[in-house]
């Protein structure tokens, strides 16, 4: 998949957490605020955690 893909999807990550706090994100919002698929999610990241490191490596 591609770098853009991601980034995309780490941004709406960024946003839910700041918004309803990590706890309360789950994939699936994940999914409906960036418009992806299930398969397209665990075709990139494992869970939310495997997004939690790649969103925290991204900003270094």
């Amino acid at each position: 998949m591609s770098e853009c893909l991601k980034l995309h999807i780490s941004q709406v990550f960024k946003d839910e957490v700041a918004k309803n706090g990590f706890n309360h994100v789950s994939v699936a919002k994940i999914m409906k605020q960036s418009g992806i698929r299930r398969q397209t999610f665990y075709e990139n990241f494992k869970d939310k955690f495997d997004l939690l490191d790649y969103t925290i490596k991204s900003m270094m």
